[in-house]
């Protein structure tokens, strides 16, 4: 059954759940207002100054042909520390019980502000839990299925609605979420099964190679082993895959990381690590089906990787664009810490920029629009 969300949230269930859901999605905010009022009252970086300054740097370095890290970037990530944002990751024994607590709340809801801006509507697909988010005018054909990420532990937050907002705006695709089961609850089986179903409704409502498969995080190891797994069983394949800071070896086999976990101020091994155990539910780690890292490449649709240098998950990311450079292109971001595309940095408007344009070039769907609602 379908229902707008607008309708919804009149309920008295729906009342509940936003209560719920306020005091899971507060933290989201924690670092974006300490930010602005660090700058606000230190009076050494309103807004405006920050972004007068950031375009004029970055197009000085740009002529350059130097990668610039922006002011706000710079002090997002000092902030980052200063509330030690990793903190969740470093108990690997507590990290599941956490993460099953902050599940009863639910996944995050559009804003009232996302409500007047699109249409969005929470649907059951294929009996998975979905939202369904689309431009009320000027759509294009493009349809992204959009899997969060979270530990594979954590569901879905403000700041992936925020990524979803922007790549809307920049592609005029429709974007569908689905609700996908959670570990410990679950394992990979049930995570793949949700999204294979959603998956297969789009396809035969708009034809598989319209749909771009993205993912961050775990969502992105997600979205490469799902479409791996729809290769193995000759099913049509999406047009393209986005991966934003994909989590895609959960057995964190790389000697590099122990270089890289230090510097990341978002994730640590040990939560990683226990969530990983979590979702592999009985087969290997490093089998390819929790871990795409390992499977192979051959036959998949073109593949986006954006990764940060200061993110943990980095030194997979290079691994898997080295091992398939005819199928892998990836963007490599400077000092940027695990999934920034959900940041209030310059450096999140590119790379999701950047999202869009591989989406346009590799969509057979970038010349045709349809009406929105269909």
């Amino acid at each position: 059954m379908t229902a707008p969300i607008c309708e919804i949230k009149e309920s008295a269930a729906q009342s509940s759940s936003l209560k719920g859901f306020a005091i899971h999605t507060s933290a989201d905010y924690v670092v974006t207002f300490l930010f602005w009022a660090i700058g606000y009252v230190c009076g050494i970086c309103p807004a405006g100054a920050i972004e007068r300054r950031d375009a004029r740097a970055s197009a000085v370095r740009r002529l350059a042909g130097k990668p610039m890290t922006s002011l706000r970037a710079k002090f997002l990530l000092a902030i980052l520390r200063l509330v030690n944002a990793r903190k969740a990751f470093t108990d690997g024994e507590n990290f599941l019980a956490d993460a099953l607590e902050k599940q009863t709340n639910g996944p995050a809801l559009p804003g009232r502000r996302l409500l007047r801006k699109f249409l969005i509507r929470d649907e059951q697909i294929a009996g998975v839990r979905s939202f369904v988010v689309q431009p009320r005018e000027n759509a294009s054909a493009h349809r992204i299925l959009y899997l969060h990420g979270g530990a594979y532990a954590w569901d879905l937050i403000s700041v992936h609605w925020k990524i979803i907002e922007e790549l809307i705006a920049l592609t005029g695709a429709s974007v569908t979420v689905p609700i996908y089961p959670l570990t410990p609850t679950t394992g990979w089986e049930a995570a793949h099964d949700a999204v294979r179903r959603v998956y297969g409704h789009l396809a035969d409502k708009s034809g598989a190679d319209t749909i771009t498969i993205m993912g961050d995080s775990a969502g992105g190891g997600l979205a490469l082993a799902v479409t791996m797994a729809l290769r193995d069983d000759a099913r049509p394949m999406p047009g393209s895959l986005v991966l934003f800071s994909p989590w895609l070896d959960v057995s964190l086999s790389d000697p590099e990381q122990r270089a890289l976990a230090p510097r990341d101020p978002i994730l640590a091994p040990p939560g990683l690590l226990a969530a990983g155990r979590a979702y592999a539910n009985g087969v290997s780690p490093q089998d390819s089906r929790v871990s795409p890292l390992f499977g192979s490449f051959d036959g998949l649709p073109p593949v986006a990787i954006l990764s940060g240098t200061r993110d943990l998950l980095n030194s997979d990311a290079r691994r898997v664009a080295r091992r398939a450079p005819r199928v892998v292109q990836m963007f490599e971001y400077p000092d940027m810490p695990h999934v920034w595309v959900g940041l209030p940095i310059p450096e999140a408007h590119q790379a999701l920029q950047q999202a869009a344009n591989f989406v346009e070039l590799n969509t057979v769907t970038s010349r045709r629009s349809y009406p929105s609602g269909t």
